[in-house]
């Protein structure tokens, strides 16, 4: 398992013509991307997490590979599985991630703002 750190290009982050002058600021957004792949029996799991320059941070998970199939006799069924060929079954499964963010980066000096804006009701008049 090895981890790869990226910068990826992720569009405009903001743009601005002052009408005044007509000069025109764009500035790119970029995110850094931190992956790793797990290679587990027949699957690959990727690993991503992306850290925004507007401090979103997201987390993706990508998994491929082979079915994992098992042997039938003549005639037999499985509850919990689906022929994918004569007497050959893939079974049903599924995969659960948890992932746990301690947010004390920087001690427990870090804060969190939320803020609410309702718009004034419409006058009568």
């Amino acid at each position: 398992m090895r981890s790869v750190s990226t910068k990826k290009d992720f569009g405009i982050l903001w743009k601005h013509t002052d009408w005044r002058t007509n000069e025109t600021e764009v500035r790119p957004n970029r995110r850094l991307v931190v992956s790793f792949i797990a290679t587990v029996g027949t699957t690959n799991t990727a690993f991503y997490w992306y850290f925004q320059q507007d401090g979103q941070i997201q987390f993706e998970v990508k998994l491929t590979g082979i079915m994992h199939t098992g042997a039938l006799r003549p005639g037999e069924k499985r509850a919990y599985g689906r022929l994918v060929a004569p007497q050959l079954y893939a079974p049903n499964h599924q995969h659960m991630f948890n992932v746990r963010l301690d947010m004390m980066v920087d001690g427990a000096q870090n804060s969190i703002y939320e803020s609410h804006n309702e718009s004034e009701p419409l006058s009568s008049g």
